[in-house]
């Protein structure tokens, strides 16, 4: 989902016209929405178990990337959108490394531990790039036009959506549908 905080900027600044300071203020709503969401999501997937809220997160992440794509509005509705798309971050992420981190063993936690960061970090990089390459395919290349830029970033926010729409049937298929969080637990 980091390709999000690639093309929005485009989107709002060439797209939509808006200077290069109130775009990068809309665009925090986003991480602001991820971190109030995150602690609480932490908290309920102890309660719940993972598979409802990364469920949850994703189907949020990907509603909002539809939302971006077809709903056209002013800068109150595209705030309610990355908003949106933080909530759905912040539901999904607590959960998913918690359970990840809880389904190794606890000897082998540091490697968990490394494995889930470097993944994170090529998810990042493959994200971005894969992205950036839909946006550029249908936005053009160069000095493209608002109406150019916009169907890039339509086009973007509509894969985005596909990925958040995976990886939301990924985490439904996971195995446990419960957290353990209990190193002793795990090691009997």
């Amino acid at each position: 989902m980091f390709g999000s905080l690639f093309v929005v900027p485009f989107y709002l600044e060439r797209g939509l016209g808006q200077s290069v300071g109130r775009a990068g203020l809309e665009l925090t709503v986003m991480p602001i929405a991820l971190g109030l969401t995150a602690p609480f999501a932490g908290r309920q997937a102890e309660r719940l178990g993972a598979r409802p809220l990364t469920v949850t997160g994703m189907l949020l992440a990907a509603a909002s990337m539809g939302l971006l794509a077809t709903v056209n509005g002013s800068s109150g509705v595209i705030i309610a959108e990355l908003a949106l798309l933080g909530v759905g971050l912040g539901m999904f992420t607590p959960p998913n490394n918690a359970a990840i981190m809880g389904s190794a063993p606890p000897e082998q936690a540091g490697v968990a531990s490394g494995v889930l960061n470097m993944t994170r970090g090529m998810g990042t990089a493959m994200g971005l790039a894969v992205t950036s390459l839909v946006f550029g395919l249908f936005a053009g290349s160069q000095e493209a036009s608002a109406t150019m830029t916009t169907k890039g970033f339509e086009a973007s926010a509509i894969f985005l959506g596909v990925v958040a729409l995976a990886a939301m049937g990924l985490a439904a298929l996971r195995g446990s549908a419960s957290l353990n969080l209990d190193p002793v637990a795990s090691a009997e």
